[in-house]
C-alpha cells in the first residue's frame, strides 16, 4: 500500500499517478523508493527465513534507509532481537 495517496504540495489526490494532476509535482522517486524498499524487505524475509542472518540484516536495514517501510522495521527488529540472545 502507498501512503502517498494525496500531493504533498496542493492535496490532490494522485491515486497511481506519479506526477500530480493539479500542479505537477513529480513523486517517481519517491515511489520508486518505496517500491525497492518493500521487495528488499520482503527479500529480508525470505533470507532471515532461510537462515542467512547476514544477508537479511543487510536488505532489512537498506530497507530502512531507503523507505523505512514497517515490514523493513519489523524485520531488522527480528535480527537485532536474535543477535542479542
Amino acid at each position: 500500500m502507498d501512503p502517498l495517496t494525496r500531493c504533498l504540495a496542493c492535496h490532490a489526490r494522485l491515486g497511481e499517478a506519479d506526477v500530480c494532476p493539479r500542479c505537477a509535482s513529480d513523486f517517481s522517486i519517491s515511489r520508486r523508493a518505496r517500491r525497492q524498499a518493500t521487495a528488499l524487505a520482503r527479500m529480508a524475509v525470505q533470507a532471515l527465513a532461510s537462515g542467512h542472518h547476514r544477508q537479511a540484516a543487510a536488505a532489512a536495514a537498506t530497507a530502512v534507509q531507503l523507505a523505512n517501510p514497517l515490514l523493513a522495521q519489523a524485520v531488522a527488529r527480528v535480527i537485532r532481537s536474535r543477535e542479542e540472545k
